[in-house]
C-alpha cells in the first residue's frame, strides 16, 4: 500500500522510545491489555501532552515489546476508529476502520503482514467511495464513486480523483491537493494532475505536478515553474487515502512540542535529506554530531547562523559542504511566550553518519532557548 512509503523516513526526524524513557507513552489497562498515547498522526506522546489523540488499547507483548492480539484505536471523546488485530506482532486477521459518526472508514484483511482481498472505502454517509485489490504488496483500482454515487471507474477502468489534505508543516501553504487521471486495467494510465486547492470556497486549483504514465509505470513528471524555490517532495502526495495507522507498530516517540506535532522537525529533516542526496564528501566514514545556533526574529526569520560544533579534522570544502545544509533554513516557526511570538536562539542539532562519501542524517533536534 501507498502508506508503507511514508513510513520509510520515521528514523531521520523522530524520538526512539530509549531516548523517551520519561515519557509515560503507555499504561496498563484491564485484563492483561495496554493502553498506548498517539498524537493524530500515530507518534507516541505522554499521557498528558496537549497534542494526544488517539488511545490504543491493546494486548501487548511485555517481553518482546511487540502487538499480539486484538487492539481498539479511540479518540479522545471515546469514539472507536479503528479495530484490528496482531499476531506475533504482524497484522494479521479482519481491520475496521470509522468515521467519527461510526459509519465505516475502510476494511480490510491481513495474512501475515500483508494486505490481502480487497481494500473497500466509504463516504461517511455510508456509500461506497473506492475498491481496491491487493496482492504481493501492490494494488489495483478497481472501483471508484464521486461524493454524487456516480461510478466513475468500474471494473479497473475510468476516470479517477481524489482530494486529500495536507498534511504536516510545508513552506508554501496549501491545505489541500487534488490528484486525477484515468485508470486502465486498475492502474494509472495516460496523464495525470497534481493541483493544489488554491480557494476551496470557488473550487480554484493551480497545477503542481503533470505525470504520464504508460501500463501503470510512470514514464515522465514535470512540476510548474512557478514553485521550483519551494521544497516539495513529490512523495508527499498520495494517490489513494491513508490513515497512517501503521505507524503505532513502531512505536516512535515524539516529544510534546509543537516542532514536533505540526511536523516541521519532518520538513527539515526531509530537507536535509534531499539536500545531502546531491553532495559527495571526501572524508573516512565516521559518525558525528553537528550543532547551529539561529538567531531568529519574531516573525520567524534566521538573522545570524553560528556553528557550535568544530569539525577540525576536516578539510575546509567538506565543512563548508556539511554548513550549507545548515544554511539552507531560511525559515522557522516563531517561538512563542505567554502567547506572543518572540525573538528567541534556536539550536539545530543533527546526528549524521559518512558511509562510502554519502551522508546519512540519522537524527534532527531543534531546541529552543526562551519559548514554546
Amino acid at each position: 500500500m501507498i502508506y508503507r512509503t511514508c513510513i520509510i523516513l520515521y528514523f531521520l526526524f523522530s524520538i526512539y522510545i530509549s531516548f523517551a524513557q520519561e515519557i509515560q507513552f503507555r499504561e496498563p489497562a484491564t485484563k492483561g491489555y495496554m493502553r498506548f498515547f498517539y498524537d493524530d498522526n500515530y507518534y507516541l506522546v505522554d499521557k498528558d501532552c496537549e497534542f494526544k489523540a488517539i488511545e490504543r488499547v491493546a494486548q501487548y507483548d511485555t517481553i518482546n515489546f511487540k502487538f499480539n492480539g486484538e487492539f481498539k484505536d479511540f479518540l479522545s471523546n471515546g469514539r472507536l476508529i479503528l479495530h484490528g488485530a496482531y499476531k506475533n506482532g504482524i497484522k494479521h486477521g479482519n481491520f475496521t476502520a470509522y468515521h467519527p459518526n461510526g459509519e465505516i472508514k475502510w476494511e480490510t484483511v491481513y495474512v501475515e503482514g500483508k494486505e490481502s482481498g480487497e481494500w473497500k472505502y466509504y463516504y461517511p454517509d455510508g456509500k461506497p467511495l473506492l475498491v481496491l485489490s491487493l496482492a504481493e504488496d501492490d494494488f489495483k483500482i478497481l472501483s471508484y464513486w464521486d461524493k454524487n454515487g456516480n461510478q466513475k471507474v468500474a471494473n479497473g477502468n475510468g476516470q479517477y480523483e481524489m482530494t486529500f489534505p495536507v498534511k504536516g508543516f510545508t513552506d508554501h501553504g496549501f491545505t489541500a491537493y487534488r490528484r486525477y487521471g484515468k485508470v486502465s486495467n486498475g492502474k494509472p494510465d495516460g496523464i495525470w494532475y497534481i493541483n493544489f486547492i488554491t480557494n476551496p470556497k470557488k473550487n480554484t486549483e493551480e497545477n503542481i505536478f503533470r505525470e504520464i504514465f504508460e501500463n501503470g509505470e510512470r514514464i515522465s513528471i514535470s512540476r510548474n515553474t512557478d514553485y521550483v524555490d519551494y521544497f516539495i517532495p513529490y512523495d508527499d502526495f498520495l494517490l489513494v487515502p491513508s490513515d497512517f495507522f501503521s505507524r503505532a507498530e513502531n512505536f516512535v516517540v515524539h516529544t510534546c512540542t509543537f516542532d514536533e506535532y505540526s511536523g516541521f522537525t519532518t520538513f527539515l529533516s526531509k530537507m536535509f535529506v534531499d539536500y545531502l542526496e546531491e553532495e559527495n564528501f571526501s572524508v573516512p566514514d565516521t559518525s558525528f554530531k553537528y550543532q547551529v545556533k539561529y538567531s531568529v526574529t519574531n516573525n520567524g526569520i534566521p538573522t545570524a547562523k553560528k556553528p557550535i560544533s568544530e569539525l577540525n579534522e576536516w578539510p575546509r570544502s567538506e565543512k563548508n559542504k556539511l554548513q550549507a545544509v545548515f544554511e539552507s533554513v531560511v525559515y522557522f516557526i516563531p517561538s512563542i511566550l505567554e502567547g506572543k511570538p518572540i525573538k528567541d536562539n534556536i539550536t539545530l542539532s543533527g546526528d549524521f553518519q559518512i558511509i562510502k562519501g554519502t551522508a546519512i542524517l540519522k537524527y534532527l533536534n531543534i531546541e529552543r532557548e526562551k519559548g514554546q
